[in-house]
């Protein structure tokens, strides 16, 4: 499947994520959570998983993945 997936902080400080997918179109905006305060970094490890890290608030590793379902999230 054609897949972009596009990040964003919000105005309430939280991650947001949207998702294109072809002749679907664009997804709805879903807030993730979290408050990063770092640079945001996502990666992709191969098909339907996506992993995002960034500092929080309290300056500890936050983690959201994507595993093909759901978003997850460690702090």
């Amino acid at each position: 499947m054609n897949r972009l997936d596009c990040f964003a902080i919000g105005q309430n400080g939280a991650l947001w994520h949207i998702w294109w997918g072809g002749t679907f179109g664009w997804g709805d905006w879903e807030d993730l959570g979290g408050k990063p305060v770092s640079a945001l970094n996502c990666i992709t490890r191969g098909r339907d998983r996506i992993d995002c890290f960034a500092l929080d608030d309290a300056r500890e590793l936050w983690q959201t993945w994507w595993d093909g379902n759901r978003w997850n999230k460690t702090l």
